[in-house]
């Protein structure tokens, strides 16, 4: 496959390591999003994706919560990857907002992405980027709404040494160099993924900025028994010992998902 079988659509979106432009694929008759990655010397963002999701193919997007990946092509010596085409993702979903997602949507994203996790942790890999740019809504139009974890480039497998993590997202092992890095990476960038989200606020761009966590979500999340359930487990997600932090399936079985509030209806 070649990129003379796409027609483009709209405009692409510009990222760190390439741009995603929608296109008609005239081969399969479907509107995807063809993701042309820039080069880096030494950092083989293309092909550790391709590896990654060659693993991953064999899952069920609509309930792995994982991008379904199409193919991958060169072009004009870029490497190209096609895959299913997604609506928004959560950070710009929460800045049309104006505000943090509300409750009964929280919680979904949560059971969503650490499905996607749980699975992630079976094949042993570590997705590495984790952040609300990552996580992208299907459809805005249905409710709940439904999201996948995108973006593998960073990813890597367990005892593989990564290449880095985003600022703002990183866990403490990997500001202070440990190795080996494990999937517990995933549930640090997580839970700060979800105070943005349900906040719309972005934390920890300073050190001090950590005190804050209880008091951010006190003043963003009415129902009191939601404000200590969702707090309680945003700290077992961000406990400073990647040993002592919640497990994606202890995620699931947490009482913020499994308690219903009044905000749930």
């Amino acid at each position: 496959m070649a990129l003379k079988y796409y027609s483009i659509v709209a405009e692409e979106i510009i990222g760190a390591f390439g741009h995603v432009t929608k296109c008609f694929s005239t081969k399969t008759g479907e509107m995807e999003a063809v993701k042309i990655i820039k080069k880096f010397p030494g950092l083989p963002v293309e092909k550790n994706e391709v590896v990654i999701l060659k693993q991953l193919r064999s899952l069920d997007p609509d309930t792995s919560n994982i991008i379904k990946w199409k193919e991958s092509f060169t072009y004009q010596d870029h490497m190209c990857m096609s895959y299913e085409l997604l609506d928004q993702d959560l950070q710009n979903y929460v800045k049309a907002r104006g505000e943090g997602l509300l409750i009964p949507d929280l919680k979904s994203v949560i059971r969503q992405v650490a499905t996607a996790l749980q699975h992630l942790r079976s094949f042993k890999i570590v997705h590495a980027d984790i952040r609300p740019e990552n996580i992208m809504i299907v459809d805005r139009r249905q409710q709940p709404i439904r999201v996948r974890l995108v973006d593998f480039g960073l990813s890597f497998q367990i005892g593989d040494r990564p290449f880095f993590q985003a600022t703002g997202y990183r866990a403490p092992e990997v500001l202070l160099g440990i190795h080996p890095l494990t999937e517990a990476i995933d549930i640090w960038s997580t839970g700060a993924t979800l105070v943005e989200v349900a906040t719309a606020s972005t934390i920890f761009e300073n050190e001090e900025e950590y005190d804050e966590l209880s008091q951010i979500i006190q003043s963003h999340v009415d129902d009191p028994e939601d404000k200590n359930l969702f707090a309680d487990l945003l700290k077992r997600m961000m406990q400073l010992d990647q040993d002592e932090r919640i497990t994606p399936l202890e995620v699931l079985q947490h009482p913020f998902l499994n308690e219903s509030s009044p905000q749930d209806s």
